[in-house]
Parts: C-alpha cells; structure tokens; sequence
C-alpha cells in the first residue's frame, strides 16, 4: 500500500506488473494534486520589483483559446534561475478557480501572465499606437490627419495607453 500526504489523481504508474525490481531513484506512482495547480512565469530583472505577492495574474494558455483565467501571485523568487541568461526570476500564479481542471487546464500548458500593476476605473484609454512623442511630449492627431493635439498620459500597459488631459470620449484619433 502506498499513501500520499495529500489527495490526488495517480497520473502516471510507471511500473504497473509487480515482481520488478526498483532503486531509490526510480519513479513508480506519480501523483498530481488538482487543487494545487500553478502556473509558472519567468519575470525579468526589469520587471520583477513591481510583482508582489497576492498580486492579480490574468493567465492565457496557448492551447485554449478565448478563456482568460485569474490567478494570484503565491511566490516571487528571491534569487535568479541557474542557467537563464540573465537575471530571471520564478513566479508561481495560483489559478484563482478551483475548477481549472474541468476547463481543460493540464499540467505543463504554456502561455503567458498578464500582470496587473495598477488599475484606474472611468479611465479613458486608446491604443499605444495613436500616441506619438518628441522632444516637446506627447501628441494624437485628432478630427483630421496632421491636427496635432499635445496630451498628458497616465497608466501605461502593452497595448493601451491612459489620457488624462488633452482629448474626450468620442474624439476621432488618426495614427
């Protein structure tokens, strides 16, 4: 009889006939725990100051389109990955639902973890694409091609970008 200090789903056996001599080091009964999943990012040196844990984690799965899962930071590691080039650091995400299996989440999926650092409700956002900058700030071309409008920013993300002063809700923005 072998028991396992937790409940879970024997996922792999990998001596199932009995009679076969086995070493300290051999694998026989893999088990996984299902409410224990995680989902492993590395964070570059840049970027792993402002991760916190118990921090929102929106995790995207290659393998499972349209479905978005919320998750919560469980670990920030403290040294960098032997081997990586670089300085990049663990972070465990903690699937926030404990149904991810039944979504058809399986251990070893890749994606990637888009990490919330800082949210803003009512805010008025374009893409980053329509925002230029030089040497005198930031600017939109708004209503017609070349009527440039100079504009205050605020939250930044991947893809869009916050607009304190400078435009309105409604306003035609040409890149």
């Amino acid at each position: 009889t072998l028991l396992a200090p937790f409940a879970g789903i024997v996922s792999s056996l990998s001596f199932a006939n009995p009679g076969i001599n086995v070493t300290l080091a051999d694998i026989i009964v893999e088990v996984v725990d299902p409410s224990g999943l995680y989902f492993e990012v590395d964070a570059d040196q840049s970027e792993v100051g402002a991760i916190k844990v118990g921090q929102e984690v929106a995790i995207i799965l290659d393998s499972i389109d349209e479905k978005e899962f919320k998750g919560l930071i469980s670990f920030v590691g403290l040294t960098p990955k032997i081997g990586a080039t670089g300085a990049i650091y663990k972070v465990k995400v903690k699937f926030s639902d404990t149904k991810v299996p039944e979504s058809g989440v399986k251990v070893g999926m890749t994606g990637d973890g888009r990490f919330i650092l800082s949210q803003k409700e009512n805010a008025l956002y374009v893409p980053v694409k329509f925002v230029n900058t030089d040497k005198a700030g930031k600017y939109v071309f708004v209503g017609k091609v070349g009527n440039r409008v100079t504009v205050e920013t605020g939250i930044e993300g991947e893809e869009t970008i916050e607009i304190t002063k400078g435009v309105v809700e409604g306003d035609t923005l040409y890149d």
